[in-house]
């Protein structure tokens, strides 16, 4: 990778995951799965190189503000997306904790 990279979050619903991507590889990722009227985010993952760089913030994020575009109600399972939520004061998302 270099350090002119071009870093993108995009909702693949075939895998049932947001992920992150630079140049068009996937760096790091956030599963879901549709349960009800709720969208339960169950783990976050960021490869090993990318951690540090902020990947994981940017990912829930850019996750958070499609969710809620999408006026979703969201499970937070992930403990890193529970402690993101905890912190986050402009989240503009329904969540249901589990």
């Amino acid at each position: 990778m270099t350090e002119h990279h071009s870093p993108d979050v995009v909702r693949n619903e075939s895998a049932s995951r947001y992920e992150y991507r630079v140049d068009g590889d996937v760096v790091g990722y956030i599963d879901y799965v549709i349960a009800g009227d709720a969208t339960d985010l169950v783990h976050t993952e960021v490869a090993e190189e990318m951690r540090g760089t902020a990947v994981a913030r940017t990912l829930a994020k850019e996750t958070l503000a499609d969710l809620a575009k999408r006026d979703a109600t969201v499970v937070p399972s992930c403990p890193y997306l529970a402690r993101y939520l905890r912190r986050c004061e402009d989240c503009a998302v329904k969540v249901r904790w589990p």
